[in-house]
């Protein structure tokens, strides 16, 4: 499984280092992490039996979605991943969303949409909307994080440019 690794971008930031991407990707070799678990937490030895996977949790409004629906769901979150056709993900995402008012799933897919789509103000409210109508969604209050902190991390980097280049201009 591959993610960002967020500490050594604030690093990189904090110490005006410029990294491409490839170096902020990090592996995680999920063998070795368990292994290390087991070592140190022997009372942890079943963690190693869960399943990883981006399927929505089958929490009780998402399994009254009849199949036929869950399936085209499921086809608009796999388009939005790729982000093809966001757009018409985004119509048909809203219509699902007023079709299935307390499907939590739901929102948190129109809200990765609105994030790929640019659409900034409505990903914002988007987020907002999730969490407030979803107070105990756990992924509703993880991306609405992610907002916050990505927006501290914009801010920062902001911040860091605005110095670099004044102490570049206080040299010259």
């Amino acid at each position: 499984m591959s993610y960002i690794n967020r500490f050594e971008l604030i690093k990189a930031i904090m110490n005006g280092v410029h990294l491409n991407q490839s170096q902020l990707i990090s592996t995680v070799d999920r063998k070795k992490v368990l292994n290390k678990i087991y070592k140190n937490e022997p009372e942890l030895q079943d963690i190693g039996k869960f399943h990883i996977t981006d399927n929505p949790i089958e929490e009780e409004n998402w399994s009254k979605i009849p199949r036929k629906d869950k399936g085209k769901i499921l086809k608009l979150n796999s388009k939005l991943k790729k982000s093809i056709n966001l757009d018409k993900v985004i119509i048909e995402l809203t219509n699902y969303k007023a079709k299935y008012q307390n499907v939590p799933t739901i929102y948190n897919y129109l809200t990765i949409a609105y994030h790929n789509a640019n659409q900034t103000k409505k990903y914002y409210e988007s987020l907002i909307e999730t969490v407030e109508k979803f107070p105990n969604y756990l992924f509703g209050k993880i991306s609405l994080s992610e907002y916050f902190q990505d927006s501290a991390m914009k801010s920062l980097a902001l911040k860091k440019n605005v110095l670099c280049n004044l102490s570049v201009k206080s040299t010259t």
